[in-house]
């Protein structure tokens, strides 16, 4: 099977840099499966799950958001965060995405920024609490 390369880049660090078979993620327009030679494309990505399927095992991410390129069989993600499910602390997401959704119901009380900002911190923690619940050995 042809390979593709892979990029994935968050503010802090290059977190993969590799050749795969696929990559799945969520995008504002749906769930896209990228192979190798695929057409160019650019999209926006939701936060939620990022699989990377190579030699037919899943390396399965949580990321925050983002955006996707891919052209000359090169795949770049510029994720705004993106975590390995060993990284994840599903305590601490759960007790966050709590926390934030209890703000969230006072929605009257707060500014479009705020209000925006909250909702983004929560769609990152749920996020991390579905990938974590759904691969998590």
């Amino acid at each position: 099977m042809s390979k593709l390369n892979i990029k994935l880049i968050t503010p802090a660090k290059t977190v993969l840099e590799e050749e795969v078979d696929e990559v799945v993620a969520e995008t504002t327009d749906g769930q896209i499966t990228i192979l190798a030679h695929h057409a160019p494309l650019v999209s926006i990505l939701k936060p939620g799950e990022l699989i990377i399927r190579t030699d037919k095992k899943d390396k399965p991410l949580a990321i925050a958001g983002g955006v996707i390129e891919m052209f000359n069989n090169t795949l770049v993600i510029l994720a705004d965060t993106a975590e390995h499910v060993e990284e994840i602390d599903l305590d601490r997401a759960e007790k966050r995405a709590q926390e934030l959704a209890e703000k969230l119901k006072d929605k009257e009380k707060l500014d479009i920024n705020t209000y925006t900002n909250l909702e983004y911190m929560l769609a990152r923690d749920r996020a991390r609490i579905g990938v974590s619940k759904k691969w998590r050995k």
